[in-house]
């Protein structure tokens, strides 16, 4: 791999785990529900362009997005689903939606006036979705008869088609579902009541990644699947792995350096690592530049030979250092998050351009995403949008690099 790439550092990004993931969530989803595919942040992290045919493929009938460049460059390299914007928009580019064949969520009058204007100028409808809070606190008409009277308002408003009606879940990943219920119930209330005075919205979604494994009964007429397509979870409440979904990024780097370096000698900035024993310490090109966070700093640990090996001393922007004396045999987080590789009975050799996983698969041994987020302390989210575009991407089908993406160079 290491002589295909020409690289410090990459990212692997497997397709067919990609495909595997959907075909999944379309055998879970309810029949009839459309499966929108969420690939904002240039998909998670593992790009866009590259990800998006292999969603439409395997049954990814609609797309979203952040905001209106995301979703311009799309239309830009031929995707021509639907799109939609979960985000804000400038009123002022109203006009560009609209030459751009896209659908904006709407969450005030003023947006649907911009709309409605520029649809008029240009003789085109507007499609758009109308997003109300019930209880994420973030976006949307608050529920309730005010947000049933704007509804209505923006519904006589020419040009726009209301095309579809939605909520976002506040904690649908957690163990306790009262929540969720509740802001499903009132999202309820309110498609009731428009229909009771004749508007008809055809296409009605609430469920997030989690409440798409949890609450099947909340499908409607579509789900919004984000963080499943890559194969990572909700959270533990609904573990990805668990119910047969495949992680799609492997992070990995290649060894640079070995030395041995004596008794009591620290190690990188700040000295918050000193050896305990003469140690062979080696030297890997990834930092916090590319993604992997200064957090992990003398937490973490990596697969070196399908063994694990920790990261010692603070990590760099460019480089980290990790102790190659022995393997570890313990997991540092818990016994839930191990090393699926039992014999560490023998130390194998370790040198220069010995192939590095920081997280993903080497072999028979697994370094699992989750694990890395909770060392950081964040989500599995952040943790693939947090990988820089200094690291190239290798797409893999069939175990064979098929595409690499270096955004450095254009190539």
């Amino acid at each position: 791999m290491q002589d295909i790439l020409l690289n410090r550092s990459w990212a692997e990004v497997n397709l067919d785990n990609v495909a595997h993931n959907v075909k999944i969530l379309r055998e879970k989803v309810k029949r009839g529900a459309e499966i929108m595919g969420v690939v904002k942040a240039d998909a998670y992290g593992h790009g866009i362009r590259e990800i998006i045919p292999v969603l439409i493929e395997n049954g990814v009938t609609r797309l979203a997005v952040s905001m209106l460049d995301e979703a311009i460059e799309l239309r830009k390299n031929g995707v021509v689903i639907p799109i939609l914007i979960l985000s804000y928009t400038d009123p002022r580019r109203a006009k560009e939606i609209i030459e751009f064949n896209v659908t904006q969520t709407v969450y005030n009058k003023e947006l649907a006036l911009s709309l409605s204007d520029a649809g008029k100028s240009l003789g085109k409808e507007v499609r758009i979705h109308i997003k109300v809070d019930t209880g994420m606190g973030r976006v949307g008409f608050m529920a309730g008869f005010d947000a049933i009277k704007t509804i209505e308002e923006i519904q006589k408003m020419p040009q726009i088609v209301i095309e579809g009606l939605y909520t976002h879940f506040a904690c649908a990943d957690e163990e306790n579902t009262d929540y969720t219920f509740k802001q499903f119930e009132q999202f309820m209330s309110i498609c009731n009541e428009l229909g009771r005075i004749g508007i008809q919205i055809p296409i009605k979604h609430v469920c997030n990644s989690a409440a798409t494994l949890r609450f099947p009964a909340m499908h409607l007429d579509m789900v919004r699947v984000g963080i499943l397509l890559y194969g990572m979870s909700p959270s533990e409440v609904c573990n990805a792995r668990k119910q047969g979904f495949w992680q799609a990024m492997s992070l990995k780097t290649n060894v640079i350096l070995v030395k041995d370096i004596d008794e009591n000698q620290p190690i990188s900035y700040g000295r918050i690592f000193t050896t305990k024993r003469a140690s062979k310490i080696a030297t890997i090109p990834i930092g916090y530049a590319d993604g992997y966070s200064r957090s992990l700093s003398n937490k973490s640990s990596v697969l070196l030979h399908e063994r694990r090996y920790p990261v010692v001393g603070n990590i760099c922007m460019d480089t980290c250092m990790i102790d190659v004396t022995e393997p570890i045999n313990d997991d540092p987080v818990s016994a839930k998050l191990k090393c699926l590789s039992m014999n560490t009975s023998m130390n194998p050799v370790i040198t220069v351009g010995d192939e590095v996983v920081l997280f993903g698969k080497q072999g028979n041994a697994f370094l699992d995403i989750d694990e890395i987020a909770t060392l950081m302390n964040t989500i599995n989210y952040e943790v693939t949008c947090l990988v820089g575009k200094r690291v190239p991407r290798a797409y893999i089908r069939n175990n064979q690099v098929v595409e690499i993406k270096n955004y450095l160079i254009g190539e």
